[in-house]
């Protein structure tokens, strides 16, 4: 039996936090789609015990915001770069349910963006560091498997 956790802040940009725990990912799917439409932004999703889970606020700072979500490691690498090449930056990405959630923010004031991936940890360790070496900062994990 797993753990569930979540990490808490007050003062911060965003306001009218709500959590979202739906099961099919059709559904999910709608939920972020009518949430965006009312000016929330999805501040992190989480796929656990067969579950969807997102977390919307509204937000001081207004941000465009998309996903894919494709079912194969393949399909990820592809959604990355199309996204980038639209101008979306990647800030998040999940795997679970059998299926990645990537989400990417607009930015005009776009960073050098670069992403690793390996299935040998030791590897993937070794290309974190490199990209450290060259002032890349870490700013999300995800394990997962086709």
């Amino acid at each position: 039996e797993g753990e569930w956790f979540g990490v808490f802040v007050k003062g911060s940009k965003y306001t009218g936090v709500e959590l979202e725990i739906i099961r099919y990912w059709e559904e999910f799917r709608k939920e972020v789609r009518k949430r965006w439409k009312e000016g929330y932004v999805l501040v992190d999703m989480e796929p656990a015990e067969g579950f969807w889970v997102g977390i919307f606020a509204k937000s001081t700072e207004q941000k465009v915001q998309a996903y894919s979500s494709p079912d194969d490691w393949d399909g990820v690498s592809t959604a990355i770069k199309q996204r980038w090449d639209n101008g979306f930056s990647l800030v998040s990405i999940e795997y679970g349910i059998g299926r990645w959630f990537c989400l990417f923010e607009k930015n005009d004031d776009r960073k050098a963006e670069a992403y690793v991936a390996n299935n040998q940890f030791n590897i993937f360790r070794s290309s974190i560091k490199k990209r450290w070496d060259k002032g890349f900062h870490l700013i999300d994990l995800a394990e997962g498997r086709d």
